[in-house]
């Protein structure tokens, strides 16, 4: 009788925790990437982002390398280990049916992870980019206009450029933003000749970041 209740749990074990593994993986995933999008929710909820965005970026690669291991140790236990098991013992048949799951379990959550894992590096194009090239042309276009290029403090991902240039562009009197997350910076173009700084560092605060104009010979980044 004992036999009969524990083999079963014995020859499913190894399977179990391959999707235990590949779940995991998902989660660490998810967190890899918080960096960019925790910030953003927080924004949305008008909630403040201090502290949050840089602890997830800072440990953004150890994310990383537990998505990969746990990733890896899913493959692991539905592809490549074998139950060791006598033969006729019930780990010696495979439960088909459960093998199948932890397959496409395991594919799902690969598909998952990917998308999580670079989802800073793809963000932006959900917030409409972030301008490149539209400061270079709007200058050229209209001689007259005036350039002001700010640090910007708070950026963690893409998604971030995206956001502030939304909540600048809208600035009266601004003809283009071009915001760098590569920088740290963003180049207003006024095109009326109305400079209006403070309106521009009240737009970046309000989008949840920081920002100061840049004097001549300082760097953003």
């Amino acid at each position: 009788m004992e036999d009969g209740i524990f083999e079963p749990v014995a020859r499913d074990r190894g399977a179990r925790t391959g999707l235990f593994a590949s779940a995991g993986a998902v989660v660490a995933a998810i967190l890899a990437s918080a960096c960019c999008w925790l910030p953003l929710v927080l924004i949305g909820a008008g909630a403040s982002t201090v502290g949050v965005a840089g602890f997830f970026e800072e440990y953004r690669p150890v994310f990383l390398g537990v998505t990969g291991v746990l990733l890896g140790a899913g493959f692991y236990f539905v592809y490549l280990r074998k139950p060791k098991c006598a033969p006729g013992e019930a780990c010696a048949v495979p439960n088909r049916r459960l093998l199948r799951i932890n397959k496409i379990s395991l594919w799902v959550a690969t598909v998952l992870v990917v998308g999580f894992a670079t989802f800073p590096n793809y963000v932006g194009a959900f917030f409409g980019g972030d301008g490149a090239g539209t400061a270079a042309v709007a200058a050229q276009a209209a001689p007259a206009t005036v350039t002001r290029t700010y640090a910007i403090d708070g950026m963690t991902c893409e998604g971030c450029a995206g956001n502030i240039r939304t909540a600048v562009v809208d600035v009266p009197g601004v003809g283009a933003v071009e915001v760098s997350y590569a920088d740290g910076s963003a180049t207003v173009v006024f095109g009326d000749g109305r400079v209006d700084d403070a309106a521009v560092l009240e737009a970046v605060k309000s989008a949840g970041y920081t920002a100061h104009l840049l004097r001549a010979g300082e760097v953003a980044r």
